[in-house]
Parts: C-alpha cells; structure tokens; sequence
C-alpha cells in the first residue's frame, strides 16, 4: 500500500483526497487505447507539487506504482507515447529509484 511511502517534498500523499480523485479523472481523460496503462485500475496516491507528475497505485499488476506525467491535452495521444510512465516494481523501488532522487534534485 501506499501508506508505505515516507513522502518528502517535492512529493505529498494525495490517497483518499479529493484532490486524488480530481487527478485520477484527468488521467483517466489522458489514457488512449494503446498507452500502457489503458486497461489497469488504478487510483492516484501521491503528486509531485513542482511537476505535473503522479504516483499512482495499481491493483492486480506486476508493477504496483507507477509515476505518470499529465499533459492536460484535450485528447489522448494516438500512439499511446502520452502521458509518459514509469513503473515500480514496489514501494522501495519506488523510493530509491525516483522519490529519493528527485528530493535530491528539488533541495
């Protein structure tokens, strides 16, 4: 679960908010047939504050998170190229491979 996340800025918890289900809608918007995420539930936990990037959680997956960049674009990509992903294996992998650096990065 997400709540396995110590977030540090420039990452903050968006699971179970309003804001989340805000987020989840405008990518679900974004998601055209052919990107990788088209048929996995998912729900948005977490938001890079400083970036239009998203942590979202997926059931029944062999990635359990996966971090998304929104694109606010009126339709999905064709190709599926957008909104660009990165999976995480788990939780840990997750945090040493993208939250740790990028709380480096933003200092």
């Amino acid at each position: 679960m997400s709540n396995e996340i110590a977030y540090q800025e420039p990452w903050y918890s968006v699971a179970d908010s309003e804001i989340g289900t805000k987020l989840s809608a405008q990518l679900i918007k974004e998601i055209g047939i052919k990107h990788p995420l088209h048929t996995k539930k998912f729900k948005t936990v977490a938001r890079r504050h400083d970036r239009d990037d998203l942590l979202v959680e997926l059931d029944n997956d062999n990635n359990r998170f996966a971090v998304v960049h929104l694109t606010y674009a009126p339709t999905p990509a064709e190709d599926g190229s957008w909104p660009k992903v990165e999976f995480y294996k788990t939780a840990e992998d997750f945090t040493v491979k993208r939250l740790l650096p990028d709380i480096q990065e933003f200092k």
